[in-house]
């Protein structure tokens, strides 16, 4: 039996932090880069391995994020937005994991399958926050991986994964509210198969 962990907590403090926010004064409205005022973040990060058994590997991490603006004033309107979520700052994000190790012989290299799970939360995209329009929905993957190294004892190693099994359809946030009305959004990867080869000289 074997396990691992490690644990990690931080605290920061901002002064003059900078968002790109658009300015609504000028037509048509342009973003910029300001200084929005003052923010503090803190949270944890865990991992942990764990084997019950010479052949089963059993993983997990999450990390916690606390962020909060604590001044922060819109320097073209002067409107109020310490109320507002950070941006790209999701609350949770975890992943667990489980990998099969092979009993086989050491001379005949070494072949493990794993799955893992992934999760994040629905967080602000965007640092000119507008509720229900720059909110971006967390989503969950699911990866399969099978790996098997130094093949009959060589320095061979040949590699099958598929990621996103479920072929969840989720998307990133990544431009600022403009005049038209839309935000741009860049779809995640679907559903992905592959292999990989390598040789060791």
């Amino acid at each position: 039996m074997f396990l691992r962990t490690n644990l990690a907590g931080y605290y920061a403090k901002y002064k003059n932090i900078q968002r790109l926010l658009t300015d609504v004064t000028t037509i048509p409205n342009t973003t910029v880069t300001a200084n929005a005022g003052g923010a503090r973040i803190w949270g944890i990060e865990v991992e942990a391995l764990f084997r019950p058994i010479a052949s089963i590997e059993l993983s997990a991490n999450y990390a916690y994020t606390n962020a909060k603006y604590q001044d922060f004033a819109d320097p073209f309107s002067g409107t109020d937005l310490s109320n507002a979520p950070f941006a790209r700052a999701p609350r949770n994000t975890y992943t667990l994991g489980a990998r099969y190790l092979v009993p086989m012989d050491k001379s005949n290299g070494d072949l493990s399958f794993g799955v893992s799970y992934y999760h994040i939360d629905s967080f602000n995209g965007n640092d000119s926050y507008v509720r229900g329009f720059t909110e971006v929905k967390g989503w969950h993957l699911v990866n399969l991986d099978a790996g098997w190294s130094n093949i009959a004892g060589s320095n061979f190693r040949l590699s099958l994964f598929v990621k996103n099994l479920t072929n969840e359809h989720y998307s990133y946030l990544l431009s600022n509210t403009n005049t038209l009305g839309y935000n741009s959004h860049s779809p995640g990867t679907p559903r992905t198969y592959g292999a990989t080869a390598r040789f060791h000289f």
